[in-house]
């Protein structure tokens, strides 16, 4: 019998801190740091701690954007 299907916690509106993407999607809090000072990504809101948030789709597009420089520079 196989087990049943998961929904993923986090939708691609949902908004995460940098420290819940570093330990939920792999992200570095440096890499998130650098693509909001690059221009990549932008804060999505503030959560009640004061921390930045960012929307999980916007984390995804500038993984994506970032690695494909990368990988074209190769």
């Amino acid at each position: 019998m196989s087990a049943p299907a998961t929904t993923a916690p986090y939708g691609p509106t949902d908004q995460v801190t940098a420290a819940v993407a570093a330990q939920q999607f792999g992200i570095s809090i440096a890499a998130i740091t650098n693509w909001v000072s690059r221009g990549h990504l932008a804060p999505a809101g503030i959560d009640d701690n004061g921390h930045k948030t960012y929307r999980v789709l916007d984390l995804a597009k500038a993984e994506y954007k970032t690695r494909s420089k990368a990988q074209s520079r190769r």
